[in-house]
């Protein structure tokens, strides 16, 4: 599962190389980032594809999550920053009155 989930990862189509040599290249570079990733997925704990792209899917959500709570708080930073701008004009409005 583990090398389908690879296989899907990388275009070998001949369209993709004008020549021999580049076909032969591309294939033998794509095999050796294949299994770079093959061997980080083993080393990872994932014993096969779904494994690993449930996981994903769940980092992606958390990351998602972690993205919505840090605007609302920017939000909230940048509502309070203008209390506080406006709070300090306020004793001066006052004063020149």
């Amino acid at each position: 599962m583990l090398i389908r989930l690879v296989n899907s990862l990388f275009d070998l189509s001949e369209d993709r190389f004008n020549s021999y040599g580049m076909h032969r290249w591309g294939t033998i570079e794509n095999l050796k980032q294949g299994f770079k990733t093959l061997n980080y997925l083993q080393e990872n704990g994932f014993k096969n594809a779904e494994e690993f792209l449930k996981k994903y899917s769940e980092l992606s959500a958390r990351k998602m999550q972690n993205h919505e709570q840090i605007n609302s708080i920017e939000k909230k930073m940048n509502h309070t920053a203008i209390q506080a701008e406006i709070s300090e004009d306020i004793p001066r409005v006052q004063a020149n009155k």
